[in-house]
């Protein structure tokens, strides 16, 4: 087989495995919300559900994409599957809420090593011309993954709350199969970095002080309203309209249909028209604005 061929074929199970990966994220996402209340949450504590696993994803995340510097990307990318296998696994035999928080942060700790692992596969096997458009595929896969995966929750879920959970993990093993067996190794023995090698990074401080300071902390409020809203919304819907695991599954699925769609045709045109910081103002503004209109 030749290089370009095993190349291809890397690529696209790669391309392949984070599209089911989105799958499997956003096939639990209409359904996490009951399945914590039936076992007793309040929306508080189904909040720290959501909290613990973004905050083991930012501790962990910079040391694994350490790690795939020193050991490759293949195992890390292994490793992130695994994350999220063992998640699903354990919602799916939960019987107590402090159960959910054990699957959340493992989760959160291991499965962070999947996405960013996958972008520095592309890095490392595009040229700098196909770079962009090789790491715009994977978030593009993510993004199918994540149309697909709550209406197929939300139709498991007839069959019990635990059922999205099963096929999740299945999936999740498919994928580490899949990685294991039609994923090469991106990163020579030769241009890995050894332990006694220290990577020089800039402090934090000194980035808060650049201009981009206003960039950073603009993304970093405008994710944690998102991520409230993801966190609240299926028990707010729930409380002021009655949806069930079937409605919020199609509403999510609208949701990533419409993410992909302006992400695909409409940012780019944006940008080339007004520039970055008028269209990322109006994607806040657009934001904010949305999350008014649910107080209706």
């Amino acid at each position: 087989m030749t290089e370009e061929r095993i190349f291809n074929r890397s690529s696209a199970t790669l391309f392949f495995s984070i599209f089911m990966v989105g799958i499997g994220f956003s096939i639990i996402m209409p359904i996490l919300p009951y399945y914590a209340e039936s076992m007793g949450a309040s929306a508080f504590q189904l909040g720290l559900l959501m909290t613990v696993y973004a905050l083991c994803q930012f501790i962990f995340a910079p040391f694994w994409g350490s790690y795939s510097d020193r050991v490759g990307r293949k195992p890390v990318l292994l490793v992130g599957m695994f994350g999220f296998t063992l998640t699903f696994y354990i919602f799916a035999l939960a019987n107590s809420l402090w159960v959910l928080f054990v699957a959340r942060i493992a989760g959160g700790a291991l499965s962070c090593a999947t996405v960013p692992t996958a972008m520095a596969v592309m890095g490392d096997t595009s040229s700098p011309e196909k770079r962009g458009a090789s790491m715009g595929m994977v978030g593009a896969s993510m993004g199918m993954g994540m149309i697909f995966g709550p209406a197929i929750g939300s139709g498991l879920a007839h069959i019990s709350l635990a059922a999205p959970f099963v096929v999740a993990g299945s999936l999740s093993v498919v994928i580490c199969f899949c990685i294991l067996f039609l994923v090469k190794e991106s990163l020579p023995v030769e241009d890995r970095v050894s332990e006694a090698q220290k990577i020089d990074r800039a402090p934090l401080l000194e980035g808060l002080k650049s201009p981009l300071a206003f960039l950073f902390t603009a993304m970093f409020l405008a994710s944690m309203a998102e991520a409230t809203n993801m966190g609240t919304f299926a028990l707010f819907a729930e409380g002021k309209l009655g949806f069930g695991p079937t409605s919020m599954g199609l509403i999510f699925s609208c949701a990533g249909l419409a993410s992909v769609l302006v992400q695909g045709f409409v940012v780019g045109r944006a940008i080339n028209k007004w520039g970055e910081e008028k269209t990322s103002g109006a994607g806040i503004i657009l934001m904010a604005s949305s999350f008014a209109l649910f107080l209706q």
